[in-house]
């Protein structure tokens, strides 16, 4: 057991977490005032202060370094240099200081090595005799299924690691693992049906038809952190699906586990099908996009980088570019609503997994006449929300894996506060070590830079509004769009609310109305306006996105074509 070997006794500590845990986090105060004057930053230190954990829970407690890389249907040793993975999961040492759990490592792969993968990818088209290229669409949709049984009976690993490596919640960890599942099992259905579609031999004028969908060739899949399971599958699935042989850089949080998939990969793909890489993108990834070789590129982040990537492809023009990033997705709350569900779907909408997502809720305008309302409504449900490790039950706020984002996160509050904002629970806001408490703000206006910027954490922005016209042009004016929450009462909807809709409707890709923000059925596209997207995806459109259809087409009335025909069917 890690512990603090003095100043505090096994049975005093225990009493500690359980009063923290059950009691005082959970506060059971009506009034707001009394919640700002209770003293919670104080036990916020000791929550993540005081840790006690039982090591057989944690991931390679031996601190294993996994040097392995997958290439060529080979897992590779790479004998040097190796990157540490922290959790963002602290302990305090026997000298009370406080330290981030070290999980395991992983390997820093160097330009040959990631040139290697890309040869691996290439050459599998070289001859379509190969396996994975000549492989029919039934024998391809009968490994993906396997594939998913192999992850299926590792589940709590994965949800281990979810824990563990990114700080994400028991309950978000098992969600998003049970969604992966059902994706890859919904997206080789779409698949048959799609195969179904496509065996038909259709007649146009007097041109007799047939198409399949083929491969674009080599695909470069980058998922992010927040949602390294869910996201990065959503591109690397149907891409495979589809023929295309992928490189696979995993992100750089929630690396390990990626090691376990290698070997799933070997047992039900065949050779080149996949190859896992690892490593900063500008050392692996700049030496693959010069080769000029990707024919896809899958990525999910933010806006600058993802232009770095494509800058360095010499046929831009060429590269597929499957692009999802930054959100600054708007809540606007109207003067008649209901209150209290309200502030439930947006504390739902903006702190699921500390804000961690693209489609939360970044800012929330709120109309005059209800601000002060909805504030006090907010800091009431903010404050019964539990925080502490992701293993612990009914937690909802956790530490955050990234501690150079933390300082970005510092800096923009600091910016606010130094422009007139303020934090109106700054009483009990604060951050212990990778542990940054919500933050919200009121007084937040236009020449700050949280009011356009994508923070990506749990700062909370309050903006007032008096005439609808403000919120279209903040709209109109930012740089990020992918969807809007609009909130109202169904029954007294007025005419500026319709207008507001209409507005949005051209300018953001969903609209929800009285209902958070989310990317959710897979079924229905998912897109992004101005720097927030490029490509659209649902179940079919991710299989279309990356493949492009080829016919057989010769005249109506020749006997020539029909046994070409016969053969190219898709069986």
């Amino acid at each position: 057991m890690h512990q603090a070997e003095k100043g505090i006794g096994q049975d005093e500590s225990m009493v500690l977490l359980q009063t923290v845990s059950s009691e005082v986090i959970t506060s059971k105060k009506g009034d707001v005032t009394e919640i700002l004057e209770e003293g919670l930053d104080k036990l916020i230190e000791k929550a993540f202060s005081w840790r006690w954990f039982n090591t057989d829970s944690v991931p390679h407690t031996g601190n294993k370094i996994f040097r392995n890389y997958l290439v060529n249907w080979e897992q590779r040793e790479f004998k040097w240099e190796c990157q540490k993975v922290i959790s963002p999961i602290t302990y305090s040492d026997a000298n009370w200081t406080l330290l981030n759990y070290e999980l395991s490592g992983y390997p820093l792969l160097w330009e040959k090595e990631a040139l290697e993968a890309l040869d691996s990818a290439v050459e599998a088209y070289d001859d379509w005799n190969w396996e994975w290229p000549s492989m029919k669409p039934k024998e391809r949709i009968r490994r993906m299924k396997e594939f998913a049984a192999q992850i299926v009976s590792n589940r709590k690993d994965i949800i281990t690691y979810l824990m563990w490596e990114i700080g994400k919640t028991r309950d978000d960890a098992s969600k998003e693992f049970d969604r992966t599942i059902e994706y890859i099992l919904d997206t080789t259905d779409e698949y048959s049906a799609l195969l179904d579609e496509d065996s038909k031999i259709e007649f146009t004028k007097w041109i007799a038809t047939t198409k399949k969908r083929t491969p674009t060739w080599p695909t470069l899949c980058m998922g992010p952190y927040n949602y390294p399971f869910n996201e990065t599958f959503t591109t690397l699935i149907p891409a495979l699906l589809m023929w295309n042989t992928i490189i696979y850089k995993p992100a750089k949080f929630w690396v390990l586990f990626n090691l376990f998939l290698q070997r799933w990969f070997m047992d039900c793909f065949p050779k080149w099908a996949v190859n896992i890489i690892y490593w900063n993108w500008k050392d692996i990834i700049t030496p693959i996009m010069r080769s000029g070789k990707i024919a896809n590129l899958a990525f999910i982040w933010s806006d600058s980088v993802a232009d770095s990537i494509i800058s360095q492809h010499p046929y831009p023009h060429k590269l597929n570019s499957v692009l999802w990033l930054w959100a600054k997705n708007a809540w606007i709350v109207f003067a008649w609503c209901d209150m209290k569900d309200t502030v439930k779907q947006c504390l739902a909408g903006s702190l699921t997994f500390n804000w961690q997502r693209c489609t939360a809720l970044k800012i929330l305008l709120i109309q005059d006449e209800i601000f002060d309302e909805f504030q006090e409504e907010y800091l009431l449900q903010l404050s019964k929300l539990k925080f502490w490790m992701p293993y612990e039950k009914d937690v909802k706020l956790t530490p955050i894996p990234d501690q150079w984002h933390l300082v970005f996160l510092e800096s923009l509050i600091q910016d606010a506060k130094d422009k007139w904002a303020t934090i109106i629970n700054e009483c009990w806001w604060k951050r212990v070590w990778s542990y940054l408490h919500p933050a919200v703000l009121t007084g937040v206006e236009k020449w700050m830079r949280i009011y356009d910027t994508e923070q990506f954490w749990p700062i909370v922005p309050l903006v007032r509004f008096s005439d609808p016209e403000e919120v279209k042009a903040y709209i109109k004016d930012s740089k990020y769009w992918q969807q809007s929450s609009v909130f109202f009462w169904e029954n007294t909807a007025g005419w500026k609310v319709n207008e507001m809709i209409r507005f949005l409707s051209n300018q953001v890709c969903r609209v929800n109305l009285n209902a958070q923000c989310q990317r959710s059925p897979d079924s229905l596209p998912f897109s992004g306006r101005k720097d927030s997207a490029l490509r659209t995806l649902s179940l079919r459109d991710a299989l279309e996105v990356f493949s492009i259809p080829m016919f057989v087409a010769a005249d109506e009335n020749s006997r020539v074509w029909l046994k070409a025909i016969e053969d190219f069917k898709i069986n």
